[in-house]
């Protein structure tokens, strides 16, 4: 595994709030203070919140499930001068779960598959807010690694970070996260294992041509993206 290079940023009452910048993409070094991913923000402190509105978090993208976000309502919005902005992913899946299991995928290489195959028109709503004019945006979910992390994924691909630096980056939140479970859902749905993302790698290339293709197999613009790394490259 290479060395880690994101910051991790220690936010009273939230979990795996990662920067992403520090790795090196085609241009260079991503520059810190522009895109962050995180697990709920639910529990944020008034000093949680202090913090990332000091280090710069001018728009959250929420992609939890409207079920997920009702229950447990994110603690850093408008009303502190940041656009929220909801996404929501899984939606089918993480509201339905609450009823009974038969959701629950036979794998995570399988989930993730499948939402990218099937969730395009998602994540190209996701990548036109990334390429709008604020200064530092928060995506987050629950534990902050599979819908972030595929988010994650996609916008490191984009800035043509290497794919071992994306599952590197991936697998920490296992690191993070050891102590975020559920009870009653199997133990494979909390991991974040190198093989589940290298395989999500794997069908993107193969079927897609890489990241590349298929962000423009959704619909992201030669402008988008042009926005999306010149953001990356300051």
């Amino acid at each position: 595994m290479p060395e880690y290079r994101c910051k991790v940023l220690h936010v009273d009452g939230a979990f795996n709030v990662r920067d992403i910048g520090g790795y090196r993409g085609q241009a260079g070094a991503l520059a810190h203070g522009r895109f962050l991913r995180a697990g709920s923000l639910a529990n944020l402190t008034d000093a949680g919140r202090e913090r990332l509105l000091d280090y710069g978090v001018d728009c959250v993208v929420d992609l939890r499930s409207v079920y997920e976000r009702s229950q447990k309502p994110g603690r850093l919005g408008e009303k502190h001068g940041v656009a929220d902005i909801h996404i929501p992913m899984l939606d089918h899946i993480q509201s339905s779960s609450v009823h009974d299991a038969s959701w629950i995928p036979e794998s995570l290489e399988t989930l993730y598959i499948d939402t990218l195959k099937n969730g395009g028109a998602d994540f190209l709503r996701v990548f036109e807010v990334f390429a709008q004019d604020y200064t530092c945006i928060l995506f987050h979910c629950t534990a902050g690694k599979d819908r972030t992390g595929m988010t994650a994924m996609l916008l490191m691909g984009l800035a043509g970070v290497p794919e071992e630096d994306i599952i590197e980056d991936y697998s920490y939140s296992h690191k993070l996260n050891h102590e975020f479970m559920i009870p009653g859902l199997p133990a494979f749905l909390f991991y974040s294992k190198p093989e589940t993302m290298r395989a999500a790698l794997d069908m993107l290339r193969q079927d897609y041509g890489g990241i590349s293709g298929y962000l423009a197999h959704i619909g992201v613009t030669a402008d988008m993206r042009e926005k999306i790394c010149g953001k990356l490259s300051r």
